[in-house]
């Protein structure tokens, strides 16, 4: 659409350029034409003046002819018509070429526009294979390394050390794995949640924990049209990587934020390395991918992160 209006705005500005010049050297040629014919007419070379002028002594009454000059005691009328003609004939003639100039642009444009969606098209498909196979193969990985783990012989200290690193590996599995499904999905479904309830189930998984946790919700419950998995996602990463590299408190806190939500949860670390970890890199990604906000900052050795889910549409 924005093509078509932009090769229309294009061709109507040169037809009102074009239009102008040609009525301009075609008047002008006609009123040479009519002073030279008056010329010899007056001298006597011409007996009779063409049917396009007229010499009289009166008016004219046709509403075809517009008043010239005056040639002696006597008025001079001529017929326009013949300019009118002759600009109805370019007018056609202009159009007609136009309007298969603008064909000829339409066709080549979504031409060239298929043949691009159509390798795009192919790229993603096999690109989604690509991520699903080294999905499957990697979750098939883990799954043996984990039976290797449980028939391996060792004390147990080592063992619990590497059976915790291979939990947290597969933690990261089933984001990265929910995520390339979230990202392969043709067509987004949205649908209204509860975020505050959401919040308090993936709170409630932590409850185990040792660490000292505040808790500020100042909402019961509020809905919004959004894509659930990616909210459970970020708002599960969000949580995790607060109570993993908490040392000893963990803050959280929901509000309201115009139509969508804030979300606030800070803890304290002892170090925070450049690189966010690659839990927070998915959230955010799937933060861009829905138009939401994420903010982080290290003070005093304080990491919080800021989330702001704001949607289109959301109703309390």
């Amino acid at each position: 659409m924005v093509i078509v209006a932009g090769v229309t705005l294009w061709f109507l500005g040169v037809n009102v350029l074009l239009m102008f010049y040609v009525k301009s050297r075609l008047v002008n040629y006609f009123k040479r034409n009519v002073d030279l014919y008056l010329d010899f007419y007056s001298k006597g070379y011409l007996e009779k003046l063409p049917s396009h002028i007229k010499v009289t002594k009166s008016t004219v009454k046709d509403k075809n002819y517009r008043f010239y000059g005056v040639l002696g005691n006597k008025y001079v009328f001529v017929n326009v018509n013949r300019i009118r003609n002759e600009l109805l004939k370019f007018s056609l003639l202009l159009f007609l070429w136009e309007f298969l100039l603008t064909a000829l642009i339409l066709f080549v444009v979504y031409a060239g526009l298929k043949r691009l969606f159509r390798r795009q098209r192919c790229t993603g498909q096999f690109l989604r294979f690509i991520l699903v196979a080294i999905s499957h193969k990697l979750g098939n990985f883990l799954a043996a390394q984990r039976v290797n783990l449980e028939l391996a012989e060792m004390d147990d200290e080592t063992k619990n050390r590497l059976s915790f690193a291979l939990s947290e590996m597969e933690k990261d599995f089933k984001v990265i794995s929910s995520t390339i499904k979230s990202i392969t999905t043709d067509k987004v479904k949205l649908s209204y949640v509860d975020v505050v309830e959401e919040f308090r189930e993936i709170l409630k998984s932590h409850a185990a924990s040792d660490k000292m946790v505040r808790v500020d919700a100042s909402l019961d419950k509020y809905f919004m049209n959004v894509n659930a998995t990616d909210l459970r996602i970020v708002l599960s990463e969000i949580l995790t990587n607060a109570f993993k590299y908490s040392l000893s408190w963990i803050s959280v806190s929901l509000e309201q934020y115009g139509k969508g939500v804030k979300l606030v949860v800070a803890n304290d670390v002892k170090t925070v390395s450049k690189g966010s970890g690659i839990g927070l890199s998915i959230v955010d990604f799937l933060c861009r991918k829905n138009g939401w906000i994420l903010a982080k900052n290290v003070d005093n050795n304080t990491f919080e992160v800021v989330l702001v889910v704001n949607p289109s549409k959301a109703i309390a």
